[in-house]
């Protein structure tokens, strides 16, 4: 037992951990559509979390912000003291190509998001998890195995930056909503099916599983309950099937 434990992460510090959401609805560019749905996507993150006892002044949610202000917010919270706090979590709710996620007015690849929290950047978090969740689509296919399609632009961006963890850095992980080059699916009331599927499982788990097997919840959520409706042949009956990276080094029970 007292091995067990040793491969835990310490939650023993006065503070969950700071969980950054940033939530982007409208945008500049007429190609994007409004993401409806989103708000009720934030709402549930800030409702779970709070179950979770993360404190309600450490939940920032910052909506409709452009990739400068992205940056600015990312930087202010690196620079913060977090040695009272267990980790991070951050979610991106946007609209996406596979390696970026779209701010208001431009891209910003996921790889600039988590280097902010490096250990030369962050050194407060060092040897803590730092968990990015991603729900922006990923590509343009449709997974064969309503709704709305967390959009991308299709050749607006041509280098794949795929996986997003900062090369040879232990502790973290990132969700994705959908595998590399898939659409990620949303409905225009209860929010994108991956953060319900996040709400759903981790509810009802939290306190008894760690986050790789939450997380492995998730992924049998969505492959085996989720299915696409629409007025629209082609786009009906899709499956979407979700995946994480991770460099933790040790489990984590929230």
């Amino acid at each position: 037992m007292e091995e067990a434990r040793a491969h835990r992460y310490s939650m023993k510090n006065p503070k969950k951990g700071i969980v950054l959401i940033f939530n982007n609805t409208h945008f500049h560019s007429s190609s994007l559509p409004t993401r409806h749905g989103s708000d009720a996507d934030e709402e549930s993150m800030r409702k779970l979390f709070r179950v979770m006892n993360f404190e309600a002044d450490d939940i920032r949610i910052r909506r409709d912000v452009s990739v400068n202000e992205m940056k600015r917010e990312l930087a202010e919270v690196s620079r913060l003291d977090h040695t009272d706090y267990n980790c991070l979590v951050c979610f991106i709710l946007s609209h996406g190509e596979d390696g970026y996620v779209h701010g208001t007015d431009g891209i910003m690849a996921v790889t600039d998001i988590t280097s902010f929290f490096q250990g030369n950047r962050c050194p407060t978090l060092n040897g803590k998890p730092k968990l990015f969740f991603v729900q922006a689509c990923r590509g343009t296919k449709f997974d064969e195995g309503v709704d709305y399609v967390d959009s991308c632009v299709p050749d607006q961006v041509q280098e794949n930056l795929g996986l997003a963890i900062p090369q040879y850095e232990p502790d973290f992980l990132i969700a994705y909503s959908s595998v590399q080059g898939y659409f990620s699916w949303r409905n225009n009331a209860k929010g994108s099916y991956f953060i319900q599927a996040i709400h759903e499982v981790f509810s009802n788990n939290w306190g008894e599983f760690n986050l790789q097997k939450l997380m492995t919840g998730v992924n049998w959520v969505m492959a085996t309950r989720f299915e696409s409706k629409s007025s629209n042949d082609f786009m009906r009956y899709k499956k979407q099937m979700p995946c994480f990276l991770s460099t933790l080094t040790k489990d984590l029970y929230f």
